[in-house]
C-alpha cells in the first residue's frame, strides 16, 4: 500500500480505515478507495479515527473534524463553528454528544445540530486537548499535555425543592395536607 497511514480503525461494517497526511483510504477487503476535499473531508493531515456508538466516523484533523455517516462526509472547521482547527481527540458521551478536543485547549461538544465551545472558563487549563472519556459516574475525563481534568457537566435545569411545611394561620406538614 502506496501511502502514509496515521490511524487504522476497522468500523462494523469490517471496512479499514486509513487516516493519511493526503486524505482518508477505505479497504472492503479487495479494493482501496481513497477520499479528499472534494469529497466533503475537512482537508489533509489526518490523524486519528473514532467511531461513536451511532456508527459515524469522526476524523481528526490539523484543520478541523470530519464526520462520515455512513452515506456522506461533513467537514467542521473554524468557519462551522469549530473553536480551534488542530483537533487532536475525540469523544462521546452517553447521551451520544461528540467532544473534539483542540489543541490550543478548548474542548467543542455537538449535540448533533449545534457546537458548544467549552474553555478556560468552564475550568479547562488552555493544555493541548489529546483525548476525552466519560466515566462510569458521568465525569468527563479530558487528558491534555498538562495532564488530565475531571469536568463535571451543570445540571440543565435547577435541583428540585421539597416543601415540608407550609405555615400560615396554622401549619401544614406534607403536601397532601395543604
Amino acid at each position: 500500500v502506496g501511502f502514509n497511514a496515521r490511524s487504522i480503525l476497522q468500523d462494523r461494517d469490517g471496512y479499514l480505515w486509513f487516516s493519511c497526511w493526503t486524505g482518508l483510504t477505505r479497504y472492503d477487503g479487495e479494493r482501496f478507495e481513497s477520499f479528499s476535499r472534494e469529497d466533503g473531508i475537512v482537508g489533509d493531515g489526518n490523524l486519528a479515527i473514532f467511531q461513536a456508538r451511532n456508527g459515524d466516523l469522526w476524523f481528526e484533523n490539523h484543520n478541523g473534524a470530519t464526520r462520515y455517516d455512513g452515506e456522506r462526509f461533513r467537514a467542521f472547521s473554524v468557519e462551522d463553528g469549530l473553536s480551534h482547527g488542530n483537533v487532536y481527540g475525540i469523544g462521546e458521551d452517553r447521551e451520544g454528544n461528540i467532544w473534539i478536543g483542540t489543541d490550543v485547549g478548548i474542548v467543542n461538544r455537538f449535540d448533533g445540530e449545534v457546537l458548544q465551545t467549552l474553555t478556560e472558563g468552564d475550568g479547562l487549563t488552555g493544555d493541548s486537548v489529546h483525548s476525552i472519556l466519560q466515566a462510569d459516574n458521568g465525569d468527563i475525563w479530558i487528558g491534555t499535555l498538562g495532564g488530565a481534568i475531571r469536568y463535571r457537566r451543570p445540571p440543565d435545569h435547577p435541583p428540585p425543592i421539597t416543601i415540608e411545611a407550609v405555615i400560615g394561620d396554622q401549619r401544614y406538614d406534607g403536601a397532601s395536607e395543604v
